[in-house]
Parts: C-alpha cells; structure tokens; sequence
C-alpha cells in the first residue's frame, strides 16, 4: 500500500495498482532503446505483475504501531512482507519463469538493504535457489545473457520508481517538499546521457522528466481510495477503506 495524508482525509494506492501503472509506463518504451526484443512481452509481464503478492495484504489496510498511519510497502513488518513476496513471486512463476527471475531479483535487490535482518537473510537464501534453478531453465549463463537480463531489471526498476513517484507524493508536490526521488530516478541508462532521469510534478495532472525514453507522452490513469478521519473512526481502517469509493488519479507523463 502507498498512503498519505491528503488534504484531510488518508489517500490509499495499491500496491498491485501501482504495478499495473509501471506496467502501462513500461508499454510505452522506445523499441530502439530496448534490448533483446524477444524479452518484450516476459519483461511487460515482469513489471505489470511483480507486486501481486500484495493483493491480500492491501486488501485489509493495517495501522504502523504508534503511529497516525497505516503501514506503506516501505515499513510493513519484514516478518509478514518477505512470505507475500514470495508468493507473489510463485505466482508469477506459474505464467512466465523470464518474469519470475526479474520478480525475484527486484525483491532481492530491495532486501540487500537489510544485509543484518534476520528476516531478509532467509528471503535472499531462499530466492537465491529460485534464481538459479531458473537461470539454468532458461540457459542464462552466457556474458550477453546476464547484460541482458541486468538491463531488463533496470528498466522494471525504473518503471517502478517513476510508478512510486506519482502515487506516494500528493499531486503537484514542489520538488523541494519532495520526499522520494528528488535528486532523481534510482537506475540510470546510457542512451539517456547516462544521468538520473528527474521527474517533476508541474500543476496536479502533470509530470515532466528530464530525459524520455518513450515513444510519446502518456495518459495515465491509476484508482484510489480517500478516507474520511471520521469514518475511520465510525467503521476501523479496513472498513472505511472498504467502503471508501474508488477515484482516479489522471496524469500526463511528458518530457521537461
């Protein structure tokens, strides 16, 4: 879940919308600055899919201890976010095993953070033999199979980034008051100049980036829930949320 206090009322994202918004951004990448074209639709399925283990989880929304709001992806207890991965990544196996390695890698590239939990330990072995039972099912062994396979995960990275952008800052947040990726995108590309991609909120319904790798601008569309603080009070979190109505964010995505 991505959530936030928004003019006085809490603004929920799923975490799996927020995927399926990755995915649309990721359909729109220029074919000349992709590599391995017969990757397309595994690496499409990768980005849209890759943060379906969080359905369950969303669907009952859950206060953070001591605090005025409920858990987001970024602080949710390891204990239980590290087995919804996993199943996720299972599930995603089950369709595309090209996919289930990206699922896999991007997981454990966020966990890498945690080298001393205990938590993250367990997840990064347990994913580790995925990995490589499945690079051997796809014969990736090859030097120009891993660059391959890197440039695909960074490009899952990115589209995810810029999908965590839109959804976790309140619409037309000045780059100042910006608390995720102010200085920019986290992968970088060197058909892009080899800089951070920088976005930019400018008015509510707009987003710019400072450089473009795709084929024209985008209309996005991604739901949400807005939760009143009284009926929150009246029903609890999940059945507030429950009952909140869905809204959509409509956004532009263009170049600076």
């Amino acid at each position: 879940m991505i959530v936030y206090e928004h003019k006085g009322t809490l603004r929920f994202y799923e975490q799996h919308q927020h995927a399926q918004l990755a995915g649309k951004i990721a359909a729109a990448w220029k074919k000349d600055y992709f590599i391995g074209a017969e990757y397309w639709d595994d690496v499409m399925y990768a980005v849209k899919e890759h943060d379906r283990g969080w359905i369950d989880l969303d669907d009952s929304p859950m206060w953070e201890v001591g605090q005025r709001l409920p858990y987001g992806f970024w602080n949710y207890p390891l204990a239980i976010k590290k087995h919804f991965y996993h199943l996720g990544v299972n599930e995603v196996e089950d369709v595309n095993l090209y996919a289930a390695l990206l699922c896999s890698l991007q997981f454990c590239k966020l966990l890498q953070m945690l080298p001393e939990d205990p938590h993250a330990i367990d997840f990064l072995k347990l994913e580790k033999k995925r990995q490589e039972r499945l690079e051997e099912r796809l014969h990736l062994q090859s030097q120009d199979a891993k660059e391959r396979l890197a440039f695909h995960l960074a490009l899952l990275r990115f589209c995810d980034d810029l999908s965590i952008y839109m959804c976790i800052h309140p619409p037309g947040t000045v780059k100042s008051k910006e608390t995720w990726f102010r200085d920019g995108l986290t992968e970088t590309f060197d058909f892009l100049g080899g800089n951070p991609v920088i976005p930019s909120w400018d008015g509510e319904a707009i987003v710019r980036l400072t450089a473009f790798p795709f084929q024209s601008d985008l209309q996005l569309e991604v739901p949400y829930r807005e939760v009143e603080t009284a009926e929150v009070s009246l029903l609890g979190l999940t059945g507030a949320y429950k009952q909140a109505k869905l809204s959509k964010l409509c956004l532009t995505l263009t170049k600076a």
